[in-house]
Formats: structure tokens, C-alpha cells, sequence
């Protein structure tokens, strides 16, 4: 799929209808829309970042707004009314996550993460979209508003089993611990569910980057760690917050291991080797831990082993991902295939 414009790293849109995921923008001024006639790409956005961004639609898939985690851009491309200044970093692997405040229409909490563990740590802002005749605004008073530092520059959204209220995953720094935030109609629960469970997050400042990811029904995570090249898979009770039940996985030397990504039946995980160009699969059905472990499966390289970065499921069921400065995103068609039948597509 061309795009007409360079990128290094993708996106992070955790949402929860198909039609809130219509819209993407990412990498330099790119954007996409799905459609019920196709996908469509563009180079108007106002955004321009090599990592971290996310945005959001409406239930009926009209764009609301999009975010570096520092600015918000409304649906008309404008920064967004008190839309500057937040503290989170493009720079950031999932430098923001939006999502509907529940049972609250035209509310969206925003919740933004600092780049290699930096003392803003996670924070979130609330935005009404029917401030400014329906362009939105971020209310003031909730702007920035501390949970916890320092933190890896990984966050992600899981819808809670009652199907209303949502969990915002991170994890703390220097430390095996998730931290699971529940929103409910009420606002932030700022007190989170906290499980120690698997590796302790520590090294240099890569191994603070790195995506986290839910699958589709919200009862498994897995992280990638790019200095010490680990995958992580686990267990999640979307109804009490605790992670458990650690697998882990060491990726081949020198493979800077960043985006993740499961396949829409939950049945598979990717990751993208961000340092040499390739992406893996593993059977989440394999059997046991070591047979999960032993399921890698190379599917799809970079000609040049350009940087290949987040890797992103679309409403179309495909999976897409970025390649170093080349002007396409790559594509894994059939993602829910075992093995290189998958058909991983470079251009």
C-alpha cells in the first residue's frame, strides 16, 4: 500500500469498535482510511513523528482527533483547543492510548506515557469532543494529571469483562510490575491493580521501548523488550486486572525486537525484529510453554533488512506495518494462517 511519505515507527490504537479504528495517522503527515470500498491514503495530517501516536473515530467511523502525545489535532487538522503541552513523547513507542470515557458520549480519556522511563511517566488528560461547536477541547482542569513514574514506554487498553468499564495497562521501570488503571463512568481509579509477574524491566534505554498488545477478546498480553531482544506472553483477568502466567521468549542476537501484534482469532503472535528487518510467528496453540517457545517461525523479511517497526491490525483483518524509509506498508494478508502461508507482503 503506497503512502507517499517516510516513517520509521508506527502507531499504538488500542480500540474497541471497528469503526473507532477507521482512521490512522502516523510517520511524516500519513494517514489512512478504511472504507467499505477499500483503504484510502493520505498526506494532509499534521502530524509528524517516527514513534509514538494514536487516534481516534467515532462509533460511526467520523474522525475525532489524533495525538504525539504532546499535541492534539482535531478532525479539521487544527491543534486542538488546550491540545498542547501534554506530557507524553513522540519519541515514545506508545506515547498515547484514547479512549471512550464510559457512559459518558463525546468524552475520551487520554492517557500519555514519557519516552526511556522519564520522570513524567504516565499521565492523562480528559477531552470533550463537544467543546468548539464539535471539535473538542481538552478540559483543563484534568490536564496532565499524574498516576505513576518511572514507567517503560509501553501502554495499552483492554476492555473489563462487564464490557463497560476499561483497564490502561503499563509497566513500572527497574521492575517486574504491570500496573492495570480501571476507568469506569466515574473517572480513574488512580490506585492500580499491581502483578509481578515475569522478567524485571531494567538495562539501557532501549529495553524501555517496545510494544505491549492485548489480543482480540482482552485475556492474554505480550511485550517485546529491544535491547535484550525477550518476547513476553501472559495470561489477563480482564475482570480483576492481574497478568500471570509468564512465557518467555529470546529473539535471535541483533534483533531489537519492537512491534507486536496478534492475529484477529488470538490464535497467533507476531513480532517485528525492528534490527534486522524480519518478522516472526509463534503458535499461541501449540501446547506447553517450551512448545510455544519452539513454534517460531521466520514469515517475512525486508529486502535490505530495512528497520521494520510496529505492527498494526486493521478493520480490513490484515496485519500492516512500516518499513525504514521506503514509501509502503507491508502487510501480513492472512494472519491468521500458521506458518508462511500467512503471506507477509513487503510492498
Amino acid at each position: 500500500m503506497k503512502y507517499y511519505t517516510f516513517l520509521l515507527l508506527f502507531l499504538s490504537t488500542e480500540l474497541f469498535a471497528q469503526k473507532e479504528a477507521d482512521w490512522w495517522f502516523f510517520g511524516r503527515n500519513a494517514s489512512v482510511h478504511f472504507t467499505p470500498s477499500g483503504v484510502a491514503s493520505y498526506t494532509d495530517g499534521a502530524l509528524s513523528t517516527e514513534e509514538g501516536c494514536s487516534v481516534i473515530s467515532d462509533k460511526t467511523g467520523k474522525l475525532l482527533f489524533y495525538t504525539d502525545g504532546i499535541t492534539v489535532w482535531n478532525a479539521n487538522h487544527k491543534v486542538m483547543k488546550n491540545g498542547q503541552g501534554l506530557m507524553g513523547d513522540p519519541s515514545s513507542t506508545q506515547s498515547s492510548v484514547a479512549i471512550p470515557r464510559p457512559k459518558h458520549p463525546g468524552e475520551y480519556y487520554l492517557f500519555t506515557v514519557a519516552a526511556t522511563a522519564n520522570s513524567a511517566g504516565i499521565r492523562y488528560s480528559l477531552i470533550n469532543t463537544k467543546y468548539e461547536a464539535g471539535l473538542g477541547a481538552v478540559v483543563e482542569a484534568s490536564k496532565n494529571t499524574a498516576l505513576v513514574s518511572p514507567v517503560t514506554e509501553k501502554m495499552t487498553a483492554v476492555r473489563h469483562r462487564n464490557g463497560t468499564d476499561i483497564w490502561v495497562i503499563g509497566h513500572k521501570w527497574k521492575s517486574n510490575e504491570f500496573i492495570a488503571f480501571l476507568v469506569t463512568e466515574s473517572g480513574v481509579k488512580v490506585e492500580p491493580i499491581v502483578s509481578a509477574v515475569g522478567k524485571v524491566h531494567e538495562g539501557g534505554d532501549l529495553n524501555t521501548q517496545g510494544y505491549m498488545k492485548s489480543n482480540p477478546d482482552g485475556t492474554n498480553l505480550a511485550l517485546a523488550l529491544e535491547e535484550s531482544g525477550d518476547v513476553e506472553i501472559f495470561d489477563f483477568d480482564n475482570a480483576t486486572g492481574k497478568v500471570s502466567k509468564p512465557i518467555s521468549i529470546v529473539m535471535p542476537t541483533g534483533s531489537y525486537v519492537y512491534g507486536i501484534e496478534f492475529s484477529p482469532n488470538g490464535s497467533l503472535l507476531y513480532a517485528s525484529a525492528a534490527g534486522n528487518g524480519a518478522i516472526f510467528q509463534f503458535n499461541l496453540q501449540a501446547g506447553s510453554d517450551a512448545k510455544i517457545q519452539a513454534s517460531q517461525v521466520l514469515v517475512g523479511s525486508s529486502p535490505n533488512k530495512e528497520w521494520i517497526g510496529a505492527l498494526q491490525l486493521g478493520n480490513d483483518g490484515a496485519i500492516y506495518f512500516p518499513i525504514y524509509n521506503t514509501p509502503f506498508l507491508g502487510k501480513i494478508e492472512s494472519p491468521n494462517t500458521l506458518g508462511k502461508d500467512c503471506n507477509v507482503k513487503m510492498n
